[in-house]
């Protein structure tokens, strides 16, 4: 551990050395054996972590460090990004508009509107549960299929949120089928009573949904022709979103393939 700390210290000593370091500063400044350090700025150097001006023999931060910074920076964009949209959504449809995205296994939101509509029990960090929202059927459903079973039945037994929650696994993954049959998601009265919510996928570079854009609110706003509307405003803004942020990050090589467009069905189908 002491090890790491001390690499972590030199790296972040660096990051603030536009011009680079000398291993004597570095040794003097940290406190480190020029033995050790010249073993450890080895170990760095090989991994593309740091890099050595092969004239002044000063060592900088290198593009390792940029490559893993990429999906942090992308998905900082997103999130700035989908405001202007969860703004427009939530005046649109009078609902809580939200942008949702994995985080260690857990659908979370991570950014939100407001609507005229009130409270909805959702804020930025909310955990969302796996079975009953409907931005979790977005994410789960354009995913690898073999994948988002496996979490459903991991996560398996679900509780009750109300009376019409699905808490069978089968149920779950025949609400998650129907998703990616149609290319959105509803969920009526399953997370919340007197709330239902629709969200669409934010797609990456590779097809999976790196994000999905919801909105939330009283349920009577989602019957018959304001069902309607609400798809419309959410998979419309959904794919707007996707146009405008660079996804490429989101595009790991073993992921599906597809476009949204060719699995968004007609709300008529729902």
């Amino acid at each position: 551990m002491i090890w790491v700390d001390r690499t972590v210290e030199v790296l972040s000593s660096l990051a603030e050395a536009p011009h680079g370091s000398g291993i004597t500063e570095l040794s003097r400044r940290h406190n480190i054996p020029k033995s050790t350090l010249h073993r450890m700025l080895n170990s760095l150097r090989r991994h593309e972590f740091i890099v050595q001006d092969s004239l002044t023999r000063r060592y900088r931060l290198g593009p390792a460090l940029i490559r893993l910074g990429q999906p942090f920076s992308a998905g900082e964009a997103l999130r700035r990004s989908s405001v202007p949209y969860l703004r427009r959504l939530a005046t649109e449809t009078g609902c809580t508009a939200f942008l949702t995205v994995w985080s260690e296994g857990d659908p979370v939101s991570v950014a939100l509107a407001d609507g005229r509509a009130g409270a909805t029990g959702i804020a930025s960090g909310t955990h969302l549960p796996l079975h009953a929202t409907a931005a979790a059927r977005a994410l789960l459903a354009f995913m690898p299929e073999a994948a988002a079973r496996d979490l459903i039945l991991e996560s398996a037994p679900f509780p009750p949120l109300t009376d019409s929650t699905p808490t069978a696994p089968d149920d779950v993954l025949h609400s998650v089928q129907e998703t990616r049959r149609r290319g959105y998601a509803v969920s009526r009265d399953e997370a919340r009573t007197g709330q239902s919510s629709v969200a669409a996928p934010v797609f990456g570079g590779s097809g999976r949904a790196i994000a999905a854009l919801a909105v939330q609110g009283p349920s009577e706003l989602f019957q018959e022709g304001g069902l309607e509307r609400i798809i419309r405003a959410v998979t419309s803004a959904s794919l707007r979103l996707a146009a405008e942020v660079d996804v490429s990050a989101y595009a790991p090589v073993d992921e599906p393939t597809g476009t949204y467009a060719a699995n968004v069905g007609d709300p008529a189908d729902d």
